[in-house]
């Protein structure tokens, strides 16, 4: 369609749709022979992938189904960055104090000196 009409004189709602077309060819149906992933995981990219689109011009989708892909996806993430927590724990105010006090040393050590 692009090549036949020229990019220009696309609406605003025709390019979202050539967006997606790319990316659902590329992301979602050019699955790799050696990838393998859930229907879970596929899921999850189709509903990245109707992510393109205004939330109004996706009517057809009802409001609980969307609720709910939601929903799974913010579950998704919690459960990320509990993981991630788990490898870059968070150090605690005393435990950031000391190397405050170094630089104050530091600090104290140049007028000193000079």
């Amino acid at each position: 369609m692009k090549a036949v009409v020229g990019e220009e004189a696309l609406s605003a709602d025709d390019k979202l749709a050539l967006e997606f077309l790319d990316r659902f060819e590329k992301e979602f149906v050019g699955q790799g022979a050696y990838e393998a992933r859930t229907i879970f995981e596929s899921l999850d990219i189709a509903w990245e992938l109707l992510r393109i689109f205004p939330k109004e011009s996706l009517n057809r989708i009802s409001p609980k189904v969307s609720y709910f892909s939601y929903l799974a996806q913010l579950r998704r993430l919690q459960a990320d960055f509990q993981i991630l927590a788990e490898f870059y724990p968070r150090k605690s105010k005393t435990e950031q104090q000391p190397k405050e006090d170094k630089k104050e040393e530091k600090k104290e050590e140049n007028l000193i000196d000079a």
